[in-house]
């Protein structure tokens, strides 16, 4: 059964999605609808931030707020968008000043209200019963799973509580976030930013990314190519082997070049793997190497 902790962090990934997609919306159209909703789901996460925050990882919380800030920052940029075309297509008034204090106000009634602590209450409970948008595959046992690279490009996807399955996911991913998974194989073509993988064991993961982090997972075996330094933490019985692209490209029957497209376009370096470099935060001995993982050359 999923901790609190891990179900505040389901909820806050699946509402990113929804952030993330209103965000991409407002670009070409800015409807009062998206506005409304826009606004909406800023003051339900905000609060249920507030009411969480101390069950929610940093990095959790520096992904949700940094994509509700562009989405606020978004809203309000549409807002003084109608307000300037407003106060211009009106025109001075007889007087010769500028437009009425009518005129302000009709511009003024689309920013929102400050909602009453009563009214946020009753959105936090929405937030907790709707479904959010959920990218990826969850509560499968002994399936084979993919997506490709039309269906990834760009999104985050989340791979949770999977059990005897095998998964692999062709195509630029934004974010991986994996939780409870048994006895399974992963394979990640590419990842432009970090994986996250929580309460997993005896896994088969296979994986290119930026950065690697590793929570409460034991006995699993990760064959990676990573441009920074991965993180584990409550782990053990973890082996760590260097992935070969070329080796991933003819296993996978994926173009060569594809795959370093790709790479390039996530600002890899397709030369550099730092695949042995391994921060375990249970062992801080400066002397002596971890016993909870090993090196596999």
């Amino acid at each position: 059964m999923a901790s609190e902790s891990e179900r505040c962090v389901d909820e806050l990934l699946f509402t990113t999605n929804r952030v993330n997609e209103l965000s991409q919306k407002l670009t070409s159209n800015q409807t009062n609808e998206l506005l409304v909703e826009s606004r909406r789901l800023i003051v339900e996460t905000q609060l249920f931030i507030a009411n969480n925050k101390s069950l929610i990882p940093s990095y959790i919380l520096k992904k949700v707020t940094d994509s509700l800030r562009q989405l606020e920052k978004q809203v309000e940029d549409v807002n003084k968008a109608k307000m300037t075309f407003k106060f211009t297509s009106s025109g001075p008034s007889r007087s010769g000043g500028c437009s009425s204090t009518e005129e302000k106000e009709e511009v003024l009634g689309d920013t929102p209200k400050k909602a009453t602590p009563q009214q946020v209450v009753d959105k936090t409970k929405a937030i907790t019963s709707s479904n959010p948008v959920f990218f990826g595959f969850r509560e499968r046992t002994n399936e084979e799973l993919c997506m490709n690279a039309s269906e990834v490009d760009s999104k985050d996807v989340s791979l949770v509580d999977l059990s005897d399955c095998t998964a692999k996911i062709i195509g630029l991913a934004n974010t991986l976030y994996i939780r409870n998974l048994k006895r399974t194989t992963v394979l990640v073509c590419l990842a432009c930013r970090a994986i996250t993988i929580t309460d997993c064991s005896d896994c088969d993961f296979k994986f290119v990314c930026q950065q690697l982090r590793i929570d409460s997972t034991t006995n699993c075996t990760f064959t990676i190519f990573t441009s920074a330094r991965s993180m584990l933490e409550s782990s053990k019985g973890l082996t760590f082997k260097k992935l070969d692209l070329d080796e991933l490209a003819k296993n996978e029957k994926i173009e060569r070049n594809w795959l370093i497209d790709y790479l390039r376009r996530a600002n890899f370096n397709e030369h550099q793997n730092n695949w042995k470099c391994i921060d375990d935060f249970d062992w801080l001995s400066p002397t002596s190497a971890s016993i909870n993982y090993k090196i596999c050359e």
